[in-house]
């Protein structure tokens, strides 16, 4: 009887981490879905084309500047969350740290470079989008670590409504600016996107997070957990560079 109740108390978990997951993203997914139809009919072919290029090119670089750590996050936070502080308090600085450093080096090195990757892409009119566009590898690498730390704290319910609210937004954002605007504040509608998940993000850690786990990403002792970077994050990375260029 006490295996049947905890059986029927996970499925009511995993049904309630699954509900909440499918309606975040079911709500972001088809409010930028609806966007993207109205700014393919306002923006035209080419401009339209040329916002697609700049989005796969900043995702592409993203996933390297985030390093997968946002998985690392999500697995050890949820491993050693019931008895060991401690070590999740080394992980996340560590992890932290790695995703600030690569995001600002990976950056940096696409806003230097923003006319020869244009160049590379057959796309050398694009040279000033992609210098905008460096700037949203940043957050968005930030946000994946910030998604990773709440989903292993399974707050699945407040990732979900922060997806679909930044969703929302952004879409409504993307629609003006494709109305209004042009392609340069389409690519800056795009990055408001992520600025709006990492504030987003922020405020809900900061509830559930910090004010239990004390992170100093330059503590010298973070460097304890370096293994954790060998033996999970770098096999991820490479799992992802299979897909993602």
């Amino acid at each position: 009887r006490v295996k049947s109740l905890l059986r029927s108390d996970l499925d009511r978990k995993i049904f309630s981490h699954s509900f909440w997951i499918l309606c975040g993203n079911v709500t972001s997914k088809f409010a930028l879905l609806l966007a993207t139809i109205v700014m393919a009919r306002y923006m035209g072919n080419e401009e339209y084309g040329q916002f697609g290029i700049i989005k796969s090119t900043i995702l592409m670089f993203a996933m390297f500047a985030g390093l997968e750590l946002g998985m690392t996050a999500t697995k050890y936070i949820a491993q050693y969350l019931d008895h060991d502080n401690n070590k999740i308090e080394r992980i996340i600085g560590l992890s932290n740290l790695f995703a600030i450093t690569l995001s600002l080096i990976i950056s940096g090195a696409v806003y230097f470079y923003s006319a020869a990757i244009a160049i590379q892409i057959a796309a050398p009119q694009l040279t000033y989008e992609i210098k905008i566009s460096s700037f949203i590898l940043f957050f968005s690498s930030i946000n994946g670590i910030q998604t990773g730390i709440l989903n292993g704290l399974q707050r699945f319910k407040e990732v979900s409504l922060i997806n679909a609210f930044a969703g929302i937004l952004s879409a409504l954002l993307l629609i003006l600016s494709a109305i209004y605007g042009n392609l340069d504040t389409v690519v800056l509608a795009f990055g408001a996107n992520f600025i709006i998940l990492f504030l987003l993000n922020y405020l809900v850690l900061r509830k559930y997070f910090y004010k239990v786990f004390k992170i100093n990403i330059f503590s010298v002792s973070n460097f304890k957990e370096i293994e954790v970077l060998w033996k999970f994050s770098l096999p991820a990375i490479f799992a992802g560079m299979m897909v993602g260029p």
